[in-house]
């Protein structure tokens, strides 16, 4: 059966070449397509007088096939002209020539496999078994897969033979090519018996063929998940350098840092930009706060020590004077609305870079609640929970679910690192307080009505996007 379908690739090879080769010599003498004693394709058979005989039945089996097929074409296409024209499902179509002997002897093969029986229970000739056998192997170690992960590749494979058992109990077409020809469907009286005798025979527990060995193996892998629980989906590698996660997510951990460092900057980038090229004087050591007043409307910013209660004016003057990303903030003495709109963009885009740098950086990544929760300004009914101490910014978050029991809430401490805070201090000092200023609100407002239609994209205002908010 092998040497048969071999000789049909090195059919369909030759015709190929063949084929190439007419295309590239137009104007040249066509070659001869039939294989020569020399050919690299040639199949070594036992009797030379045999292959003969087989080429002049497939070329003439090729000539009636096309003829069926182009008959039984034109009998679905015209039983489909009364249909919908909006149904665009087209009739199945066989292939012909050596492509359909190649099909048919493939399949033929696979059934072959699936279909082993032994009648004393020993399937290790199998070749399905052996296959089975191989794909519990790790390619990388050379270690057997764990349980869970080997009954997903068993239940995958089992899958794929019922609908080979499918095909074969009652194929939707005859297989004429083979030498003991395979009827369609058509030809059993009834085809939920022979679908039924199918099964018994090949596709239940216990029977002496692959499939009955694929059950087994399946439920002992089943019974082995069962009784060592879940696994977990991270792995370390035993160099350390690495980690996978599931089956095939490797990760490296100079990736891993590499993601942490860019995420502080691309904050670090940002806020360099918005002040146009200013570098302010800002000792984030040098700040001082209070961690208990609650006294609304206070913040660190209100501190005279700190000397950032004004220090957003300076920038507002640098607007009116400067540019950004090539297009001048005012114009005739008023303010350029598109350029308005670029800088609130910026502005926004600054706030999601601040989230991703918090939420890798401070310590444990916190859930979206806990960071997106965050107030640097008291209120009337909350307190704010972002404090500068010791050089480092830091954030508070606290759970006040077991309160109602013991009376008592859980706080987090999270640290952001000293690069992050001071990027962070500039933004809270210089750029969200000019964002809240009235001088700066009614411009903002007339850009965004301007560019309104860009504003589509995500309904909110764009305040809502600031993680750390008022």
């Amino acid at each position: 059966m092998m040497r048969h379908i071999l000789y049909l690739v090195a059919r369909l090879q030759q015709e190929a070449e063949s084929s190439n080769w007419d295309e590239g010599r137009e104007d040249e003498e066509d070659e001869p397509g039939d294989c020569d004693d020399g050919d690299e394709y040639e199949v070594e058979d036992e009797d030379d007088d045999g292959g003969g005989v087989d080429e002049e039945y497939i070329n003439e089996y090729d000539r009636v096939e096309t003829e069926n097929h182009s008959d039984e074409n034109d009998k679905n296409c015209n039983m489909s002209n009364g249909k919908d024209d909006l149904s665009v499902d087209l009739p199945f179509s066989l292939p012909f020539g050596l492509w359909l002997h190649l099909s048919e002897a493939i399949f033929q093969l696979s059934m072959m496999f699936w279909t082993y029986q032994e009648p004393t229970g020993d399937m290790s000739a199998s070749t399905i078994i052996h296959y089975t056998a191989v794909l519990g192997i790790q390619g990388s170690s050379l270690a057997s897969n764990l349980a869970h992960s080997s009954s997903p590749r068993l239940a995958a494979l089992m899958w794929i033979g019922r609908l080979l058992f499918l095909e074969y109990a009652v194929p939707v077409y005859a297989y004429n090519t083979l030498d003991f020809v395979w009827p369609s469907r058509t030809a059993y009286p009834s085809q939920p018996h022979r679908i039924s005798s199918i099964r018994c025979k090949y596709l239940l527990r216990g029977c002496y063929s692959p499939f009955g060995e694929l059950i087994e193996l399946k439920a002992f892998a089943k019974s082995i998940v069962k009784r060592e629980g879940v696994p977990g989906n991270l792995t370390r590698a035993p160099d350390g350098q690495s980690f996978t996660i599931g089956d095939d997510k490797k990760v490296l951990l100079s990736e891993f840092c590499e993601t942490h460092h860019k995420a502080v900057a691309t904050v670090q980038e940002q806020v360099d930009e918005m002040p146009l090229g200013w570098q302010p004087d800002i000792d984030v050591s040098a700040i001082r706060d209070d961690l208990t007043c609650r006294r609304a409307g206070w913040s660190f910013i209100n501190k005279i020590e700190n000397n950032l209660t004004d220090i957003w004016k300076t920038l507002l003057y640098r607007l009116q004077k400067s540019s950004f990303r090539g297009t001048a903030f005012t114009k005739s003495g008023h303010w350029n609305a598109e350029t308005c709109h670029k800088y609130l963009s910026a502005g926004i885009e600054l706030n999601k870079s601040a989230f991703a740098a918090i939420h890798f950086k401070a310590s444990l990544p916190g859930r979206g609640t806990e960071v997106t929760s965050i107030r640097y300004l008291n209120l009337k009914l909350s307190i704010c929970n972002v404090f500068f101490y010791d050089g480092r910014m830091i954030i508070i978050i606290s759970y006040n679910k077991a309160r109602a029991s013991n009376n008592y809430a859980f706080y987090i401490v999270r640290y952001v690192p000293v690069d992050l805070s001071l990027s962070l201090l500039k933004y809270l000092a210089i750029q969200r307080i000019l964002f809240l200023r009235p001088q700066w609100q009614k411009e903002a407002s007339i850009a965004r009505e301007s560019f309104g239609h860009l504003e589509k994209q995500d309904p909110r205002p764009s305040h809502a996007l600031d993680i750390v908010a008022v």
